[in-house]
């Protein structure tokens, strides 16, 4: 239970967060895996949302002016990614097919985690143009992919064919479904529905930090260490509040046994449910909690609070060592 896995999408910055971890007496593992998850949309052709008015006064990002500006940006970029390809034309790729979407995938994250409010001047010449062959490679890769789900572009070795005339009002959009819920229309009933799936297979490295964690120095500036990586806000939040969580775990059940010497499992578990509990905010900010902790949970952290030597005993006699 206090074994606590802190992913990364950049190897370097897992490598350099368990440093971090090692300095302050903790000896992490890292492995690494991935994320994968496949979002599905309808392809709905511009003409057909033009005059039907699918999705007027539901969704302003698919109003006829959003439309417009969408469609607007297309032209611009199949004018300067196919240009003058005719049907039967084979537009080859304008880089090796893995590095356009080993930099998309960059793009995409980058834009996940950017911070709107960052300044753009503290970036070295290098990133900055790093950054603009994502943003192009992305480009590049959405352009194809909306012309290959409107069935204009086939994929072959190393480039595109072109399978009939680019009309850009037969364009098909990706819809999300979520948004499709909330129309009701009897289009969406007669028309031949096309779906769209994006497959995302993305790598990620994980530091895997031992119940050691709880007890060592670095536990006490986890969120100032944490606030140096590229890590989404929410994201921090929830981890932060899941390590604070368990310490206040921990000396709950500190307290108890130091109040009884020796104690059950059972009366440790009775003594932490649905008590209120006073906490001390790092602002300064005392905050009643009432607990709801599953009785698993605390079964868990007592048995590894046992491997790491600071409690002893069978279940029904408890002490610290």
């Amino acid at each position: 239970m206090l074994e606590e896995i802190f992913t990364f999408h950049h190897k370097d910055d897992a490598m350099d967060f368990a440093n971090e971890l090692k300095h302050g007496g903790v000896k992490p593992r890292i492995e690494s895996g991935c994320t994968c998850y496949t979002d599905h949309q309808l392809m709905i052709p511009i003409s057909t949302i033009r005059t039907s008015k699918l999705f007027e006064n539901v969704d302003d990002e698919y109003s006829i002016e959003r439309l417009d500006e969408i469609l607007n940006s297309l032209k611009v970029d199949i004018e300067r990614y196919f240009g003058e390809a005719k049907v039967g034309d084979l537009v080859e790729d304008p880089a090796d097919r893995k590095q356009l979407i080993s930099a998309t995938l960059e793009y995409i994250k980058q834009t996940e985690n950017s911070d709107s409010s960052s300044d753009e001047l503290e970036k070295s010449e290098e990133e900055l143009l790093k950054e603009e062959e994502w943003k192009e490679a992305a480009m590049y890769m959405n352009t194809i992919r909306i012309l290959n789900e409107s069935g204009m572009l086939k994929q072959e070795p190393g480039g595109w064919r072109v399978l009939e005339e680019i009309d850009h009002e037969k364009i098909c959009i990706p819809v999300p479904m979520e948004v499709l819920d909330s129309i009701e229309s009897d289009i969406l009933d007669t028309m031949t529905k096309k779906i769209g799936a994006e497959a995302y297979a993305i790598p990620e490295w994980r530091v895997i930090a031992p119940p050691s964690f709880y007890t060592s120095e670095v536990i006490e500036d986890i969120e100032d260490i944490l606030e140096m990586y590229d890590i989404d806000e929410d994201l921090l939040e929830e981890i932060i509040s899941s390590i604070r969580t368990k310490e206040l775990i921990i000396e709950s059940i500190f307290r108890i046994i130091k109040e009884k010497g020796v104690v059950s499992e059972d009366e440790i578990i009775s003594g932490l449910t649905r008590q209120p509990v006073e906490i001390n905010s790092k602002e300064g900010m005392k905050i009643i909690a009432q607990t709801y902790y599953n009785p698993i949970v605390i079964e868990g952290i007592i048995q590894d609070l046992k491997k790491i030597r600071y409690l002893k005993g069978k279940p029904d006699k408890i002490r610290l060592t």
